[in-house]
């Protein structure tokens, strides 16, 4: 069966300290992007409560972060990747996380494929190094594909299998977004799916549909809403319980990770986890992207 988290970085982290004692089949978060600020009340909150944990990449937001994923990259950005890396994953694993959520380095734009396979090589393996030293497994994320370099489930099954303390973390709104620009099949998400599906850890859910994306300095940015059940995929939304139906076969240990905001209280959240459970459980499927 499936465990349940939510999802809390930087703005949400205080409304889950607020959710999680009302919820208690939900006893995962996953957080990031915070400030040096907040980690102590995150660290009180986890002795606390004793919720299981992993954080997205960075876990520490340093001011200067936006400007390391830019155009472009240098050896020097590299190092300070590094060493970003390695302060964060010492630092979780010192508060007791289970895992790190991270991206391959596709946002490297302007670095030619055969350069950005090599560093992509380099980084792994350094990753995975740091992975064994610390005891904590990395999800890697199918975040902006690279047509060419990283474009199908293989690739990243592939990853996986060659570095073996890598796992993947599903974000099927990512796969919706690539087909929005064009550097996807709408055809092929099913597939994407099932093919990952083995080598799943973790999903990012929330619900999603195309006409809702928005297109930001040429990239498809998705709104992440709420898992409503009535949401009708005829009207563009998502199947959710069909994209997580072969996942949660394939993987029944699997973590089902709510991604979007929580505004909408305690008994949605309990609704929508109570559905979620039971749909996926039913098997219940229709088109799994509507268009």
């Amino acid at each position: 069966m499936p465990a349940f988290g939510l999802a809390a970085p930087d703005s949400w982290l205080e409304r889950w300290f607020v959710l999680l004692g009302a919820l208690p089949n939900v006893r995962w978060v996953e957080t990031g992007f915070l400030t040096r600020a907040q980690l102590p009340r995150l660290a009180r909150h986890l002795r606390e409560t004793g919720v299981a944990w992993g954080f997205h990449f960075p876990l520490i937001k340093e001011d200067w972060w936006p400007g390391l994923v830019e155009e472009g990259h240098s050896p020097a950005k590299r190092r300070i990747l590094r060493r970003m890396v390695r302060e964060n994953f010492h630092l979780a694993a010192e508060m007791g996380a289970s895992y790190a959520n991270l991206h391959l380095p596709f946002y490297m734009r302007g670095v030619p494929d055969g350069d950005l396979l090599a560093i992509q090589a380099e980084e792994s393996a350094f990753w995975a190094q740091i992975a064994r030293d610390t005891g904590l497994a990395v999800h890697l994320e199918n975040a902006r594909l690279r047509p060419g370099v990283f474009e199908t489930a293989a690739d990243f099954v592939a990853h996986c299998e060659r570095y073996t303390d890598f796992q993947l973390c599903l974000d099927p709104g990512h796969l919706l977004a690539q087909v929005v620009e064009g550097r996807f099949p709408a055809d092929q998400v099913e597939g994407f799916i099932r093919t990952a599906a083995p080598q799943t850890a973790a999903v990012h859910v929330y619900q999603f549909r195309p006409q809702d994306i928005i297109m930001h300095e040429g990239r498809a940015e998705v709104m992440r809403c709420p898992v409503v059940p009535d949401l009708d995929p005829g009207e563009g939304w998502a199947d959710l319980p069909g994209l997580l139906r072969p996942v949660v076969a394939a993987r029944p240990d699997c973590l089902l990770i709510l991604e979007h905001g929580y505004g909408h209280g305690v008994g949605a959240l309990q609704a929508e986890i109570a559905w979620l459970r039971g749909a996926v459980d039913q098997g219940w499927s229709r088109k799994a992207v509507g268009r």
